[in-house]
């Protein structure tokens, strides 16, 4: 009887510290290394933004082992798709940006919106038209637009994809101004850039911050803006709207994580990511990288209404490709 007892005893201890530990487990997120899907290659603006971010959050709060692992292709597709077959625990999270949404739109993934838990909306860039510095067929956008028109599909737009953003961008240029260009995607930023230099493209659509070096050694030159207002910092170069175009189009990039994910995770998250980019560090790098210029934090309801809304934008003019 008494080993009996014993037996009970011992087996109620083993199952209070069997509680003990789940819910010890539970409290303290993060206990391992939390992987972060970068759904585009080395060196370009998403890897930048993740791996300063990554930074950052290690300053703020050392538990958090973050890894960045860049998984290119699809049009974001390739790192959507592994993304969103991993645990809803909070130990994978993911850069979402508007080609996300566009390769959801467009059915190259099977994936939709409602799978996806917003952390924040982190940056939101300006979209810009950039030239050789020694290009010597034309000096400014209204020059660029003549030669344009005078060889139809002859200048060549390094871009992201071919159905991409750039792409949406392109199409509503050409259909404003009456011309046409032909759209050399690129999956490696890396490998946009290179294009430029050496005469395998004539115009590169990027944000100004990921090309800063090269503005920096004036290698290139910005020719438009894509906004209503003038941009800080790049005071002399024209915008959309003197055109009478409505085209503010800026790339954004924001942190996410599967739906279903513990609320009390994503709070953490929230809260991590927020105070890492009030640290000197990410400020800086912010700073130089021209993504300062352009109001970017969104979180909550206000960011769900913003991605339903770039949705539906994304859903109307993807239809008028080519």
């Amino acid at each position: 009887m008494k080993k009996l007892i014993a037996l009970i005893v011992l087996s109620g201890l083993l199952t209070a510290c069997s509680s003990q530990e789940t819910a010890t487990d539970k409290d303290e997120y993060p206990n391992k290394t939390i992987n972060w899907i970068i759904p585009y290659g080395t060196g370009g603006g998403s890897d930048q933004f993740a791996r300063n971010l990554i930074q950052a959050a290690k300053e703020v709060d050392p538990r958090y082992n973050i890894v960045p692992i860049n998984m290119p292709g699809a049009m974001t597709g390739t790192g959507l798709n592994h993304f969103l077959k991993q645990k809803a625990d909070g130990y994978t999270i993911f850069g979402n940006t508007q080609d996300v949404l566009l390769t959801m739109v467009q059915g190259n993934s099977n994936h939709t919106l409602e799978e996806i838990e917003p952390i924040m909306r982190n940056q939101h860039n300006i979209d810009m038209w950039f030239i050789k510095s020694q290009e010597d067929r034309f000096q400014n956008f209204d020059e660029l637009i003549e030669y344009a028109k005078q060889h139809p599909g002859k200048l060549k737009v390094a871009t992201t994809g071919l159905n991409g953003t750039d792409a949406i961008a392109i199409k509503r240029l050409e259909e404003h101004f009456d011309v046409k260009f032909k759209n050399v995607p690129y999956d490696e930023p890396s490998e946009r850039y290179a294009a430029l230099l050496g005469g395998n493209v004539d115009i590169i659509h990027e944000q100004p911050g990921d090309v800063k070096s090269f503005l920096d050694n004036e290698d290139y030159k910005p020719v438009i803006a894509m906004s209503a207002e003038k941009v800080q910092g790049f005071e002399d170069v024209p915008v959309t709207s003197q055109y009478d175009l409505d085209l503010s189009t800026g790339f954004w990039r924001g942190v996410s994580v599967k739906s279903g994910t513990p609320p009390e995770v994503v709070e953490k998250l929230q809260e991590l990511f927020t105070k890492a980019m009030e640290t000197e560090s990410y400020q800086k790098y912010e700073k130089e990288q021209y993504l300062n210029i352009r109001e970017g934090i969104l979180t909550g309801e206000a960011l769900k209404t913003f991605l339903e809304d770039e949705y539906s934008y994304l859903k109307e003019q993807s239809s008028k490709l080519d």
